[in-house]
């Protein structure tokens, strides 16, 4: 489809959303969209009819697509920011990633580049948090698996209890040992994710 007829569609669509008819309105920009995704005049009418309806997730999503940082698309930038901070506070991932996925392969200006990098850093930090602290529950059972094997090896080959008692003692000081390990490096993780998240509250009141 030639661009006259692409933009007949989009101003049809205008017209349909100045009557109120917001759902046609999208049915037609979903049409052009699909025959050229990167037709600008559709992403930011569409953008602009979620923008009026309080969806500023796909609102930042159809603007950011049609590289369209004017306002109000920084005021919709702002309340995803803060959806997204308030999940990371909850250290709800899922929920961050979400969110976050409106911008997904944009690159905004100035300050909301600035702020979106932040957010994107304690979003990272999050996932390692977790990560260093689903290490530090595994390291008890490890060990316990651990010395449930020597345990049994030691039954097997008739060893006696001072061998068990040796190997089991290793066992768990080898258990200790990755415990305080992972516990220091889950410390430091929760510690670098409190400073991302103190950091995006400190670009707020600028």
């Amino acid at each position: 489809m030639d661009q006259e007829k692409l933009d007949r569609l989009v101003e049809s669509a205008r017209q349909d959303m100045l009557r109120g008819d917001s759902r046609k309105a999208k049915d037609r920009l979903r049409a052009v969209l699909q025959l050229s995704p990167h037709f600008r005049p559709a992403l930011e009418l569409m953008g602009r009819i979620y923008y009026q309806h309080g969806d500023y997730r796909n609102a930042v999503m159809h603007w950011s697509r049609a590289d369209y940082w004017r306002y109000p698309m920084p005021h919709a930038c702002e309340r995803i920011f803060k959806a997204v901070w308030r999940a990371l506070v909850h250290e709800n991932a899922q929920a961050a990633r979400y969110h976050l996925y409106a911008f997904a392969g944009t690159s905004p200006p100035g300050e909301l580049r600035e702020r979106l990098s932040i957010l994107q850093a304690a979003y990272y930090r999050l996932g390692a948090k977790k990560s260093k602290l689903a290490g530090l529950a595994c390291a008890p059972l490890s060990g316990g698996c651990l010395l449930a094997a020597v345990g049994l090896i030691s039954v097997l080959l008739g060893a006696g209890w001072s061998w068990f008692a040796w190997m089991g003692a290793i066992a768990v000081a080898a258990a200790l040992v990755v415990a305080c390990i992972n516990a220091l490096a889950y410390f430091r993780a929760s510690r670098l994710f409190r400073e991302a998240v103190t950091s995006f509250q400190k670009t707020a009141g600028r």
